[in-house]
């Protein structure tokens, strides 16, 4: 009875430790309420919300594509770096959508999240990239169409964005660290044929933006 009892306790306590461990994953995830915020978020968006799974699918899946990438890109001749994680975003936008990603990876393998194979990928992490996307696409677009010929825009820690493309008539500058810039150059060089669009405006700058003494000087090269 005695050992009963002890197993009967012990489960209890090993149960509500994982119980708070589970909510706590979940909180984590933005899902403490069910997901409701994140489902009005993606209806205000107009993107579908991502998979209401738990923390640990998210790491493996996250874990997965990292491990992948030196595969992925093994012949790769621009061989571009994961700095910053810009190259997990790059493959995050493509599998959401987004075709001058798309066309920036390399030509072999890109064919895994190609159409229609990427619609069969669980909306994970490149929902949400798509859904910070779409977020920012719809800030950010009335303002374009107000005085497309004047406006100008300047993209600070641009990664691997691909907005110039998208708005091949607007002047837009991207400003990222020196090594950044050096991968996103050689990517646009590389896939220079691939690409739907070229974007004649974009200009390229090199600052380390946690130095405060260079910010000045990149923002005003960035007015000139």
């Amino acid at each position: 009875k005695f050992y009963v009892v002890f197993l009967f306790l012990l489960r209890k306590r090993i149960g509500g430790v994982l119980f708070d461990h589970w909510r706590r994953e979940w909180h984590r995830r933005g899902m403490a309420d069910g997901g409701r915020q994140l489902q009005r978020a993606s209806e205000i968006i107009g993107v579908a919300a991502p998979w209401q799974a738990p923390k640990f699918i998210w790491k493996f899946a996250w874990r997965l594509q990292q491990r992948s990438l030196p595969w992925l890109h093994r012949n790769d001749e621009a061989a571009p770096g994961n700095t910053c994680v810009n190259l997990q975003i790059l493959w995050l936008k493509a599998l959401g959508g987004d075709e001058i990603a798309y066309a920036m990876l390399p030509q072999k393998t890109k064919r895994i999240v190609a159409k229609p194979l990427r619609s069969f990928y669980p909306r994970l992490h490149h929902q949400n990239v798509l859904m910070r996307s779409r977020f920012l696409d719809n800030a950010l677009q009335p303002h374009l169409e107000k005085k497309e010929s004047q406006i100008k825009v300047c993209s600070f820690g641009a990664g691997f964005c691909t907005r110039a493309f998208h708005y091949p008539h607007i002047e837009w500058i991207e400003i990222d660290l020196p090594t950044v810039i050096h991968q996103k150059k050689a990517l646009i060089k590389d896939r220079h044929d691939f690409l739907p669009n070229a974007a004649p405006k974009l200009k390229h700058l090199s600052a380390n933006l946690s130095d405060i003494s260079s910010i000045d000087h990149v923002i005003d090269a960035a007015l000139e």
